[in-house]
Formats: structure tokens, sequence, C-alpha cells
């Protein structure tokens, strides 16, 4: 996609998946294929795409799971959870 631009909404280094940011990522990255890509473009697209879906799906879980591990972990050694 030669005429594509792409605009960095970026974030900070360290500071972990943010969802809101993620699902942005993913949704622009579809129109910026509906606007600029050909027919090889898309087919290599259709088949990447699904895969970053999950990546991304898995990558968030596992931020929530971790979150809540860490969470239960504080409340049993008695330190306050409301600055998370």
């Amino acid at each position: 996609a030669p005429r594509a631009s792409v605009e960095h909404k970026g974030g900070h280094a360290g500071r972990g998946i943010v969802a809101a940011y993620e699902l942005w990522k993913l949704r622009n990255l579809v129109v910026l294929m509906l606007r600029h890509a050909n027919f090889i473009e898309w087919l290599c697209f259709l088949c990447a795409f699904p895969l970053r879906c999950a990546y991304v799906a898995f990558r968030l879980l596992k931020d929530a799971v971790a979150r809540r591990l860490l969470m239960q972990q504080q409340r049993r050694s008695g330190v306050r959870t409301d600055s998370l």
C-alpha cells in the first residue's frame, strides 16, 4: 500500500496492553486495507488478520488474569488495591 499513510496514536513503553488502543489499531488496519490494498495484499491480510486478532485477545486475557491474581495476592497480604 504505497499511497497509505499511517497515524500513530502511540503510548508509553512499559505501560502494558490497553484494550481500547489495541482495538483501535485493529480497526484502523481494516480501514487501511479497504482504502489501499490490492488483491495479493488482501490475500495475505486475510491469512494474517485472524492470527493478529487471536494474539491481541490472548494478550488482553493474560493481562486481565495477571491483574486479578495480583489483586488477590495483595488482598491476602493486606495491601490496599484501590491504587491499581
